[in-house]
């Protein structure tokens, strides 16, 4: 009888560090902070209210490795995670709607996924500073990958999280 007791213990205390384990892991993993914004085509987005996966790029309209990869990453999602929110942010005040307008007809990307933040908030809440691009993703509320080029192995990062 003291055998059987003995082993149900073990069992209940593996249980419980199974439990605590998984609590562990998912506090690791960074609640995305929530943000409303309106893009250029005056659609507003509230991260709270989208259930699918986002990734959001920061951009500004000079910076050249933005210009090299915003029609890139817009490609590779359109192509491979079509049921993913994508959203540019530029979060320059010195950057104007027209001028983020003509950046998008000349990389020829849809008006409708820039967005401008005129005063960083967002950038601010998600930790960018002066890193440009920064892209993030979120999924289910958390931030699932952050990185700062479009590099084959980050490719494959995306993939893994937005599938």
């Amino acid at each position: 009888m003291g055998i059987g007791c003995d082993r149900k213990k073990a069992l209940w205390m593996v249980g419980l560090l199974l439990v605590l384990f998984s609590l562990v892991a998912e506090a690791a993993i960074p609640e995305a902070p929530a943000f409303f914004i309106s893009n250029l085509e005056d659609q507003r987005f509230w991260s709270r209210k989208v259930s699918e996966p986002i990734v959001i790029s920061f951009f500004f309209v000079d910076c050249l490795v933005c210009r090299k990869e915003i029609p890139e990453l817009y490609r590779f999602l359109k192509t491979h995670h079509p049921h993913v929110r994508l959203l540019f942010i530029d979060p320059l005040g010195t950057d104007t709607a027209s001028r983020i307008r003509e950046l998008a007809r000349t990389l020829n990307v849809p008006s409708a996924c820039f967005y401008q933040d005129g005063l960083g908030t967002i950038a601010l809440k998600y930790g960018v500073n002066n890193i440009f691009p920064t892209i993030i993703g979120i999924r289910q509320g958390r931030i699932v990958f952050r990185f700062n080029t479009l590099s084959e192995d980050n490719r494959r990062l995306m993939a893994k999280h937005l599938n």
